[in-house]
């Protein structure tokens, strides 16, 4: 409670000593409560001559230094610098996912890395075989609903895209429990797309067959094929529940 009480102490004083006026320093002020106590005092100046002694008159006051950009305080005998900056984080250009969590089942099977989780999912990137995939919490592979060029879903599925996809993704039907990915992978890695695609079934993600009663047009698509466990890096059986071990 403290430290919070300090943090929105700080940043409080900063708002107000930044929209003083830059030509002079400003001096000291000090709010006290009926008991006459100091809750308050802060002030702005140049460089650390301007700084008053350092005592037990001045102590607990909080100076921001123009010149070096910092905040001090006195401890009633030396100025103390605040550290404003906190850990250093990953470094975006250089993430490896071995930094995060790795999901097993209880038989210590391995899935990948996760890279996203929530109390339903996990996003996992498996490093071997490059493939990303959402699993749910009982083991499957999140569905999706898929498109089909023939009735009863037959021939040539689809997945609409109506943005840039990767091309190592792996979905699920789930009325069929097959497994699919992209097809066609183009040389940057991203799934290839298809315009004015005519399908006249699907099969939604809720499991629902649908057969359209006139072929449906849609204006982009990608193709799918089916993929295994294997390929995708995911465990043949899997034994409940999943875990996440950190390295």
């Amino acid at each position: 409670m403290k430290k919070f009480s300090f943090l929105v102490f700080l940043m409080l004083t900063l708002n107000i000593l930044i929209s003083c006026d830059d030509s002079k320093p400003n001096p000291v002020k000090r709010n006290t409560t009926l008991s006459g106590e100091v809750y308050f005092s802060g002030a702005r100046v140049v460089s650390v001559e301007e700084l008053p002694v350092c005592d037990h008159t001045t102590e607990g006051q909080l100076f921001y230094l123009l010149e070096e950009a910092v905040f001090k305080y006195c401890d009633n005998t030396t100025y103390q610098v605040i550290d404003l900056k906190g850990k250093d984080g990953i470094d975006g250009n250089n993430v490896s996912y071995t930094k995060y969590g790795k999901i097993v089942d209880s038989a210590g099977n391995t899935f990948g890395y996760c890279t996203n989780i929530d109390r339903c999912r996990i996003d996992i990137h498996n490093p071997i075989t490059n493939f990303i995939y959402t699993i749910l919490w009982n083991g499957d592979l999140e569905v999706a609903t898929i498109y089909y060029t023939g009735p009863d879903a037959t021939g040539i599925p689809y997945m609409l895209t109506s943005m840039i996809i990767y091309g190592k993704i792996a979905y699920r039907n789930i009325l069929f429990d097959k497994l699919f990915k992209p097809k066609n992978i183009n040389s940057d890695g991203t799934a290839t797309t298809t315009n004015n695609i005519t399908v006249t079934s699907m099969v939604r993600y809720d499991g629902v067959l649908e057969n359209f009663s006139s072929p449906y047009v849609v204006q982009e698509g990608t193709e799918l094929e089916e993929v295994t466990k294997a390929e995708i890096g995911i465990p043949e059986t899997i034994v409940l529940p999943l875990q996440i071990k950190y390295e």
